[in-house]
C-alpha cells in the first residue's frame, strides 16, 4: 500500500494545487529577470532562425524535429540520467503529432508543423542553457525539474511531471501566443488546440507504460486497479494544464504592449514554479529510498544508444521526376532526411497492385524501381505512394505525382 498511496496522493496533491498554489517547496534558485521582447518566452540567447522555427509550416519541419530529439536522447542526455523519462516522452508525443498530420487530423497542418516546432526548439535551448551552466537563462520551473533529473532526488513520477508542469504550464502559453491563438480570418484556433486531448488521451496509457518498462516501476504507480478514477487523473491534470495555457496565451495576445505582456509572462513563471514545487515535495525520495533498482532498469531496457546513426524514418521522394530506361520499370529517388534512420518501408503505383520495398540509409538518397503501368508512357505523370514502416502499428505515408522521362 505504501508506495502506491504516496504516488497516488502525489496526484491528488497537484490536483489540489490547480486550486490552491502552494507557497514552499523546492528552490527554484536565483531570481530569472531574463525577457526576450522579439521572441517572447525564449531565452534571450535564442538565435532568430526561420529554418528552427519552421516559417513556412512544411512536413519537412518535423521529420527535422523528431530527428533531433532522437540525437538528443541518444547522445545528449546522459546515459541513465533522470531527464530521459521527459526525453523519451517528448518524443513519442512528437511522432504521435506528426502521425497525426499524415492523418488528416489537424485542419491547418502548417500551423500544427510551425506550433509544434517552436514549442519542441524552447526545451530544446532551454536544456541546452542549462548543461552549459546558463542557469540565469534556463525558467525556474525547468531548473527545478532538470536538478530532480541530475540529481536522482524523486520519482520516476516526479521526473514526468515536473518536466511536463515545464513544458505545458510554462512553455506552452509563450508558444501558443508565438504561433497565433486565432486564424487569419480572426476566428479561434480554440477548437484545433483542444483537439490534442482526443489524440493524448489515447497515447498516454501506452507511453506510460513503456516509461515504466524502460526506466522506473514508480511511473505508472498512480494507477491504483480497480479504479477508474484514479486510471483518468494523470490525464485530467495534463488536460487541466492544456486550458490553462491556453487562457494565459489569450492573456499575452490581450496584453496592451510589452511592459504589460512581461507582467503577465511572470504570472505564469510564478504558477509554473509553485506548481512544480507541489510535484517535488510529492515524489521525492524519502529517507533511505534510493533509485538503485531505477538505475538498474535503465541500464537493460533504457534504450540510449551512443552508436546510433543519424537520418529519419520517414522516407521522402528525392525528385519530382522519375526515369524510364529499357524495358517496364521506371526508377525514381527516395530520401531519408535527418533523423534517428535507417528508412524502410513499401512503394505502390496508386491504384495498382505494383510495390516494392526499400530499405534506405541514414541521410542517404536511393533509386528504386517500380513497374510502368501498362496504359502508360515516357512524359505521363504516375502517383507514387511511400510508406514508412516506423516500429509496431505505426507507419507514416507519403504521396507525390512524378513526371516519366525517357532515359538518355
Amino acid at each position: 500500500m505504501g508506495r502506491r498511496s504516496a504516488l497516488a496522493g502525489l496526484v491528488v496533491t497537484v490536483a489540489a494545487f490547480l486550486l490552491a498554489p502552494a507557497a514552499t517547496g523546492q528552490d527554484a534558485g536565483p531570481a530569472y529577470t531574463d525577457w526576450n521582447p522579439e521572441q517572447v518566452g525564449f531565452p534571450s540567447n535564442a538565435p532568430p532562425s526561420s529554418r528552427a522555427n519552421c516559417v513556412d509550416g512544411s512536413d519537412q519541419c518535423i521529420d527535422r524535429t523528431i530527428g533531433e530529439m532522437y540525437r538528443r536522447f541518444h547522445d545528449v542526455v546522459p546515459f541513465c540520467d533522470d531527464n530521459n523519462v521527459f526525453s523519451l516522452t517528448y518524443l513519442r508525443v512528437t511522432e504521435d503529432i506528426r502521425a497525426g498530420i499524415h492523418e488528416g487530423f489537424y485542419p491547418d497542418k502548417h500551423w500544427i508543423n510551425y506550433l509544434d516546432a517552436i514549442f519542441a526548439r524552447t526545451y530544446f535551448l532551454g536544456y541546452d542553457n542549462y548543461m552549459a551552466g546558463r542557469i540565469d537563462l534556463v525558467p525556474p520551473a525547468w531548473r527545478i525539474a532538470f536538478d530532480a533529473g541530475r540529481n536522482e532526488s524523486v520519482k520516476g513520477i516526479g521526473n514526468l511531471l515536473l518536466s511536463m508542469n515545464a513544458h505545458i504550464n510554462r512553455d506552452f502559453p509563450f508558444v501558443l501566443y508565438q504561433a497565433g491563438v486565432t486564424r487569419n480570418n480572426g476566428s479561434s484556433r480554440k477548437d484545433e488546440h483542444d483537439s490534442g486531448n482526443q489524440r493524448l488521451r489515447a497515447l498516454y496509457k501506452p507511453m506510460i507504460t513503456e516509461l515504466t518498462e524502460r526506466f522506473d516501476e514508480s511511473i505508472d504507480d498512480y494507477d491504483i486497479p480497480g479504479s477508474e478514477a484514479d486510471d483518468e487523473a494523470l490525464f485530467s491534470i495534463l488536460v487541466d494544464w492544456r486550458e490553462t495555457a491556453w487562457q494565459n496565451a489569450l492573456r499575452l495576445a490581450a496584453a496592451k504592449d510589452d511592459a504589460e505582456r512581461r507582467q503577465v509572462g511572470q504570472s505564469i513563471e510564478e504558477y509554473a514554479v509553485n506548481t512544480a514545487r507541489a510535484i517535488y515535495a510529492g515524489s521525492a525520495y524519502g529517507p533511505g529510498e534510493s533509485d538503485a533498482l531505477r538505475d538498474s532498469r535503465c541500464k537493460l531496457n533504457g534504450g540510449q544508444d551512443k552508436g546510433y546513426r543519424r537520418g529519419s524514418d520517414v522516407a521522402g521522394f528525392g525528385s519530382r521526376k522519375a526515369s524510364l530506361p529499357e524495358g517496364r520499370d521506371f526508377i525514381f529517388k527516395v530520401r531519408c532526411p535527418d533523423g534517428p534512420g535507417p528508412c524502410i518501408g513499401e512503394a505502390f503505383v496508386r491504384g495498382t497492385r505494383e510495390s516494392t520495398r526499400f530499405d534506405v540509409p541514414a541521410g542517404k538518397t536511393r533509386s528504386v524501381s517500380l513497374l510502368m503501368p501498362g496504359n502508360r508512357f515516357a512524359g505521363d505523370r504516375v502517383r507514387v505512394k511511400l510508406r514508412s514502416d516506423l516500429r509496431p502499428g505505426v507507419e507514416v505515408t507519403k504521396r507525390r505525382k512524378l513526371r516519366v522521362r525517357a532515359a538518355g
